[in-house]
């Protein structure tokens, strides 16, 4: 299981939205790897990687100051990564940026599993608005 946490600033929670395909995932929201399925299973020593989206629905720009991903406790280092869009997808080396209104940034999250059992991480974004 994944779990999202988006960590609010000044901006109410409906303007920058968190979607992964066509499915928005709320403030606080989960995420099953793969394809939010919690029956689904991802074999050892193979990757999944979900496109993640974030998406300024508001009127204002948003700066995005941070993007971090922190493994629960007994998580591997590899198991859980973020990763930029390039073809040859690398990880995310993310600086801050301005969001203008119905604008995204994409990123991937990277899962390979290294042990035989459930497990999960948090992602928080912090943002403001900027401009």
């Amino acid at each position: 299981m994944f779990l999202i946490n988006i960590a609010l600033s000044a901006v109410p929670a409906e303007d920058l939205r968190v979607t992964i395909g066509n499915k928005v995932v709320a403030n606080g929201g989960t995420w099953n790897i793969p394809m939010n399925s919690s029956s689904s299973k991802v074999a050892l020593f193979s990757e999944q990687r979900e496109p993640f989206r974030l998406h300024n629905a508001g009127k204002a720009p948003i700066q995005i100051e941070s993007i971090r991903l922190k493994r629960d406790n007994g998580v591997m280092e590899e198991e859980y990564t973020l990763q930029n869009t390039d073809l040859k997808p690398e990880p995310l080396d993310f600086k801050p940026i301005t969001l203008e209104p119905k604008k995204s940034f994409d990123f991937y999250v990277r899962f390979y599993p290294v042990q035989s059992r459930e497990c999960g991480a948090t992602i928080s974004v912090g943002y403001g608005y900027g401009g």
